[in-house]
C-alpha cells in the first residue's frame, strides 16, 4: 500500500483491495471514498502512485517518479 496526500486530496493505492480518494477539504475525517467518482486530480494521482508502486517492487527509482508537485 502506498498513499500520497496534499493539503485537499489524499489518495491510497491498495493492490490487494478497492483504492481509495478523499476531499480532505471536504471529508476530513475521510468517511466518504470517491475512488468511483470521476476526477482528473484522482486518475493522476493513482496512474502516478501505481508507477511508483512498481517502481518500489522492482527496487527501481528512476528520475520520473521524484515526488512531484500536482497542481489541485
Amino acid at each position: 500500500m502506498v498513499s500520497v496526500q496534499g493539503p485537499r486530496y489524499k489518495y491510497i493505492f491498495n493492490s490487494e483491495a478497492e483504492d481509495e480518494f478523499y476531499d480532505l477539504l471536504v471529508d476530513p475525517l475521510e468517511a466518504r471514498n470517491l475512488i468511483r467518482q470521476p476526477s482528473a486530480i484522482k486518475d493522476e494521482l493513482g496512474a502516478w502512485l501505481r508507477r511508483k508502486h512498481e517502481a518500489l517492487r522492482a527496487d527501481k527509482r528512476p528520475g520520473d517518479l521524484a515526488p512531484q508537485q500536482i497542481d489541485e
